[in-house]
């Protein structure tokens, strides 16, 4: 359908009202998959409600309860529950629910980079050759 976003690096930002905005990005949906993980999907919601996401939320979830109802303050969030389905099968199905032109894979455990995705966006609308972008990315690790 649209076009699959990677992460894109800022650098140098100063201002940091906007080093915490995820960008202009209203036509970039995110896909995750979750298995009993409603916690992680509720900081990420309040995480991109606090960058003021413009865009769409695709979340698949495999655990047996219906978590509907905790999604619902969430306007950007599109919620389904299949319980038992794997995460390739669940990441397939939220790609066919996506109706921006951009959109990317996020893990449930991913907090979206600022700025990062506007970045790709705009990327793409120039360079229409082009159907995915991936670039750096920050990679922490906790022991």
């Amino acid at each position: 359908k649209g076009k699959t976003l990677g992460f894109a690096k800022v650098e140098n930002s100063k201002n940091l009202s906007t080093d915490w905005y995820i960008g202009d990005v209203a036509d970039l949906s995110f896909v995750t998959t979750s298995l009993n993980r409603t916690n992680n999907l509720i900081f990420q919601c309040e995480w991109l409600r606090k960058t003021n996401f413009l865009g769409h939320f695709i979340i698949v979830d495999a655990s047996s309860e219906n978590n509907l109802e905790r999604f619902r303050a969430y306007s950007f969030v599109k919620y389904f529950n299949l319980p038992n389905v794997d995460a390739a099968e669940g990441a397939i199905f939220g790609f066919h629910k996506v109706k921006t032109p951009f959109s990317t894979f996020i893990g449930d455990d991913d907090i979206p980079m600022p700025n990062g995705y506007q970045k790709c966006v705009e990327f793409l609308k120039k360079n229409q050759h082009f159907y995915f972008f991936h670039c750096k990315r920050l990679l922490m690790t906790f022991y």
